[in-house]
């Protein structure tokens, strides 16, 4: 999530006969990610990782082994036949290609493929509106009683609950809160306090903002989960090192890569719900919109929607905390389902 899907590597090189680190990472069944902090290349598969630094065409091998890649172009992945089958022999355990002495390298390359496994290691939970916003009102008339619900209360007290679960299940992870009580932050600081998450090199992070839905008709009710649409084009990566020629395909990708988790978010969560709440489960399906804080979050995001505030039905449900809880856990589900899913495939 927190990487850049180098899958055009060599889109500049049309036309020259060799073969691209793209074509290397197909061949041998592995993944390429861009990392910017870094400006390398990392490809990793069952087998192996390794790290090349596209600027001086080094490489850093697991085990520690070591390539010079002078036929590299620098910026565009694009390698000589003799590199490429160096590499490729390497990769399959074939006769052992050319070592770099280590004290050739520079000594900042050493930590380039790092130990841990990808994880989602931040996870921000947005409680919607707040303080003086008091969301969507519901007025109802529940077993004689006039009772009256603000969307900011039911969201927070969901959040709440949520990043006790997620706190007790990780707890070497962060837990980020965009408001832990009766405060307003604006639109725009909720996603800063996301996009500001200090991230080391294979962590990622998601966003999900609560919310409860409201209706002129009254009859409206069900759970909606909605996410960015697909043709909706926005800027998720920083400029960096990267090269000006690539940095729109290379934002594009991660754009694209942002947009499937979060769907694949959304999908796991109306799962994790449809398992918790049961037959008092109504789902009105997935939905694309580019709500304020879904499209600024740079990171797969989703907006929930956990019923209709106005509907008699589920606001009588709402005015109990257990009920609160069991949406808390149907979040804390397909949260659940989601992290494993991903850090079992990065």
């Amino acid at each position: 999530m927190r990487r850049i899907l180098v899958l055009l590597l060599g889109l500049g090189a049309v036309g020259l006969p060799a073969q691209s680190l793209k074509d290397f990472a197909a061949q041998m069944g592995a993944q390429l990610f861009w990392e910017p902090y870094r400006g390398q290349l990392l490809i990793s598969g069952p087998q192996h990782r390794l790290a090349v630094d596209l600027t001086t065409g080094l490489a850093l091998g697991d085990e520690q082994t070591n390539f010079e890649l002078p036929s590299l172009v620098p910026a565009t992945g694009v390698l000589g036949p003799e590199d490429f089958g160096r590499l490729v022999a390497w990769w399959k355990d074939q006769p052992t290609p050319v070592v770099v002495p280590p004290d050739s390298r520079p000594e900042q390359k050493t930590d380039a493929v790092p130990s841990a496994e990808p994880r989602v290691q931040v996870i921000v939970l947005d409680a919607g509106h707040g303080g003086t916003d008091p969301g969507s009102t519901g007025r109802h008339v529940i077993d004689g009683k006039t009772v009256v619900l603000k969307e900011k209360d039911l969201t927070l007290a969901v959040v709440l609950e949520l990043q006790k679960l997620l706190v007790q299940a990780y707890p070497g992870r962060t837990i980020v809160l965009t408001r832990k009580n009766d405060s307003y932050p604006t639109l725009e600081q909720r996603v800063q306090i996301a996009d500001s998450q200090k991230l080391s090199e294979k962590e990622s992070i998601l966003f999900l903002s609560v919310h409860f839905n409201a209706s002129l008709s009254k009859k409206a009710k069900g759970i909606e989960l909605w996410y960015v649409p697909q043709n909706y084009e926005r800027e998720v990566i920083a400029g960096g090192d990267i090269p000006e020629s690539m940095f729109p395909v290379l934002n594009t990708l991660v754009d694209s890569e942002y947009k499937k988790e979060s769907r694949e978010l959304a999908v796991q969560l109306a799962k994790g719900l449809a398992k918790e709440l049961g037959d008092s489960n109504e789902q009105r399906g997935l939905k694309e919109n580019p709500w304020f804080v879904v499209r600024m979050a740079r990171m797969p995001a989703v907006l929930a929607e956990l019923g209709f505030i106005t509907n008699l039905e589920e606001a009588t449900l709402m005015t109990d905390p257990e009920y609160l809880k069991k949406l808390a856990h149907g979040l804390y589900t397909g949260l659940v389902s989601f992290i494993q899913a991903y850090e079992e495939h990065s």
